[in-house]
């Protein structure tokens, strides 16, 4: 099946068909461009009625259908079903004082077997009834792990770059959860609450930070094109601290009530 929504996505490019493959950006990418060309059309219909009013009321008709298209578009783009997913488990966990408890939360992962047996939308859904299930604190946090990382569009990467820019310019800059993409700062709130729980689960502020920011790292700005292998290795370890600074600092701040 992965084969056909492959050829799906790339070549047919049908943005459905890259969601089944988890790859919302490149939906994204497909519908902006469709979008851009419907909005060709349109400005194609528009000037044709500019020049001949006779066309009016055939190019009327051709105008709704493509500005309903233009709607569909703008519907899809403002959606990112990812975040919406992040959002929700962080706020099942964080009622979840039980689950903040947990040694090792969001550090301890949990077998593949286990973290695909259970959809994020099921986990959503039917979390009172998982509760009980062996593990499921941390099969949670994981899929929040992982949907932070797909959540993550260009607008959001740019918007954490400028960030973390400010914290490593600054070191007494602290980033207010308003500044961040909306989906970051609820697990940023999320780790806030967890860090209250310190004694019990042994994870701290920057031993959060070093779990999630790999997930949030924005890969077009890392330093790859560097050839020496030690230099490459070594400025991308300062480049994931930078992330794991500017977490940190956002996590360390006092839960708001």
């Amino acid at each position: 099946m992965n084969i056909v929504n492959n050829f799906r996505a790339h070549v047919l490019h049908h943005s459905s068909a890259a969601e089944k493959l988890g790859k919302h950006e490149l939906a994204l990418d497909i519908v902006r461009i469709k979008q851009g060309k419907n909005n060709k059309k349109i400005a194609g219909v528009i000037a044709e009625v500019s020049k001949d009013k006779a066309l009016f009321a055939e190019a009327n008709i051709k105008l709704n259908k493509l500005l309903d298209k233009d709607d569909k578009y703008q519907t899809i783009i403002a959606k990112n079903p990812h975040a919406e997913t992040v959002m929700q488990l962080a706020a099942l966990l964080e009622k979840t004082p039980d689950a903040l408890k947990q040694e090792g939360i969001f550090r301890i992962s949990p077998s593949s077997e286990q973290a695909n047996k259970i959809s994020s939308r099921h986990m959503i859904q039917n979390f009172d009834e998982l509760k009980s299930m062996n593990n499921v604190h941390h099969i949670v946090a994981h899929r929040i792990k992982a949907e932070l990382q797909q959540s993550m569009m260009n607008k959001d990467s740019d918007i954490i770059d400028d960030v973390v820019k400010k914290c490593a310019n600054d070191a007494t800059y602290i980033p207010a959860l308003e500044e961040l993409p909306k989906q970051l700062a609820e697990v940023v709130k999320l780790c806030q609450h967890v860090i209250t729980y310190t004694d019990e689960n042994k994870m701290t502020a920057k031993s959060l930070a070093i779990v999630l920011a790999p997930r949030i790292e924005n890969s077009k700005n890392a330093p790859n094109d560097i050839q020496n292998m030690s230099e490459r290795i070594a400025k991308s370890v300062e480049y994931t601290e930078t992330y794991q600074t500017f977490l940190e600092r956002c996590i360390s701040q006092s839960v708001a009530n």
